[in-house]
């Protein structure tokens, strides 16, 4: 009797072991993706500069939580209109609301960046390194760009 249970025991051992090798797999860690980051120069020394990018994650629940740069103090900012009325208000925390991806484009969701050196010229390259809710930090080099100039989801137009 416990010979003839042999093959059956070594059945399920292995429909246990390939069971658990599928469960054991880690779940991916949420990751964060920064493309398409250009920086528009001000127009005038001492002014502030705007920067704006488009970010990917691999999770809905994701948030940028902080920017920073050694090149400038960075902010995030939202342009809002209320009425005939434009303004900048600042964020302290940019969600991505349950979508997969978040643009900061003119007009809306955008970077302030204060304090740049007056010397750096278009064509030129500045570190940004971002935060994340959950997602490890990514710094990307964001293109410099004269007043006037377009980023690259215009290039072409």
């Amino acid at each position: 009797m416990i010979n003839s249970l042999r093959p059956i025991a070594g059945s399920a051992s292995l429909a246990l072991a390939l069971l658990l090798s599928a469960c054991g797999r880690e779940p991916q860690a949420p990751r964060v993706s920064v493309e398409d980051i250009w920086v528009r120069l001000p127009a005038a020394p001492g002014r502030p500069a705007a920067a704006y990018f488009t970010a990917t994650a691999t999770t809905k629940d994701e948030a940028i939580v902080a920017v920073s740069s050694p090149a400038a103090k960075v902010e995030m900012h939202e342009t809002v209109t209320e009425g005939t009325m434009s303004m900048m208000r600042p964020l302290s925390v940019a969600s991505f609301a349950g979508e997969d991806r978040i643009r900061f484009e003119p007009g809306g969701k955008h970077l302030m960046l204060f304090g740049l050196d007056p010397k750096l010229r278009p064509g030129e390259k500045i570190p940004l390194s971002f935060r994340f809710r959950s997602a490890p930090p990514v710094t990307v080099q964001a293109e410099l760009k004269a007043l006037g100039e377009s980023g690259p989801e215009h290039a072409g137009h």
